[in-house]
């Protein structure tokens, strides 16, 4: 059962850093840039190109369901020495008819934002999950796509998601 449920904890820490989730952070993302990123899940701590950032919303997400689910199946945080996202970042502009996914943004009346420029950020992820006794990996890639300047967190654009969760 503990090898199983590690590995499923493995598994849904690269799903949910690219699931929606991930959009209370698209602005630090774009602002950012293309790179490597590193989360510890446990110590909710960052690297970006190897120098310390500031937090990013995701980290509470992650470790707030991890702690949970190994409560549930009996484990704690402590029962692991490692928990670990490395997310390879590639994120470019593109006009709104070159886009390739379909979520769609409103401003807060729900009005649809019109015709603009988006970011695509292209994430190949990887997880590890480790005890003292074995390691467990996970691998996901995902494509996110977002209005050029669309923020979550008051920014100029406070604009909402209607796309559905993972």
């Amino acid at each position: 059962m503990r090898r199983k449920r590690l590995q499923h904890v493995a598994d849904t820490l690269c799903h949910m850093f690219c699931g929606w989730r991930l959009l209370f952070s698209f602005a630090k993302l774009e602002r950012m840039g293309s790179g490597t990123l590193e989360i510890d899940v446990l110590e909710r701590t960052f690297r970006f190109e190897g120098e310390e950032i500031e937090r990013l919303t995701i980290a509470d997400e992650l470790h707030g369901w991890m702690a949970g689910d190994l409560v549930a199946h009996a484990m704690t945080a402590s029962d692991l020495r490692e928990a670990s996202i490395r997310a390879r970042l590639i994120l470019k502009r593109i006009r709104e008819e070159d886009r390739q996914t379909t979520g769609i943004y409103s401003i807060p009346g729900k009005q649809r934002l019109g015709q603009q420029d988006y970011i695509v950020c292209d994430i190949w992820c990887n997880s590890r999950v480790a005890t003292n006794e074995k390691v467990y990996v996970s691998d996901y890639h995902d494509l996110e796509e977002w209005p050029l300047g669309w923020h979550t967190d008051g920014g100029h654009n406070d604009a909402t998601s209607r796309r559905p969760a993972l």
